[in-house]
């Protein structure tokens, strides 16, 4: 499925279910927490990574979510960003929530990722359309680098959508995809074992 099928298909389910796009974001982010939660239960902590885009928007969805389940939550993000509608109804929810941490991107060198911490991907989506440069791409190489279950939502941030990713592309490195709807087009193309970041 393309990333143009995706975005059509969510309109159409928006136009005749009838359904707000939020609403979509909430059941996507349940759909997420339910998997995480059965399938991590020996890890407490979560630390996740959250753009400014609909794929950020899940994760601040998820951490609020995963926190009400009894979870300790550190989000990281870039604060001062323009957020997509949906993704900063979400970040305002969760800044209401006091025992929730967030933190800028620049922390994350500081930040201790113990044995039963996971991190959880959720920097960019289907819309990803470049690879990725400057702040997101020196922050993937260092998450790449460390040892902890890694969780992508959606799609490993780096990866496009329908295409080839360029060669050296620096790509997430998930343990574990949380994909919505159906198999993205992406999944199914062979990629070079030499690939940065594979």
């Amino acid at each position: 499925m393309t990333a143009e099928q995706i975005k059509k298909g969510d309109r159409y389910t928006i136009e005749h279910e009838p359904v707000f796009s939020i609403q979509l974001m909430e059941r996507a982010a349940e759909a997420c927490v339910t998997w995480i939660s059965e399938n991590c239960k020996n890890h407490r902590n979560f630390a996740i990574f959250c753009g400014n885009g609909n794929n950020g928007g899940d994760g601040f969805a998820i951490a609020r979510m995963l926190y009400q389940k009894g979870f300790d939550i550190d989000v990281f993000t870039n604060s001062k960003a323009k957020f997509s509608s949906d993704a900063q109804i979400n970040f305002r929810e969760l800044k209401e929530i006091s025992g929730i941490s967030i933190k800028e991107f620049k922390e994350v060198r500081d930040y201790r990722f113990d044995s039963r911490t996971v991190i959880i991907d959720a920097l960019f989506g289907t819309g990803l359309s470049r690879p990725l440069e400057d702040e997101f791409k020196e922050l993937v190489e260092f998450l790449n680098n460390t040892h902890n279950i890694k969780i992508s939502i959606d799609l490993p941030s780096g990866l496009f959508a329908d295409a080839v990713s360029p060669e050296g592309a620096v790509i997430f490195k998930a343990d574990y995809t949380l994909s919505f709807q159906l198999w993205k087009k992406t999944f199914f193309i062979r990629r070079q074992e030499n690939m940065r970041g594979k």
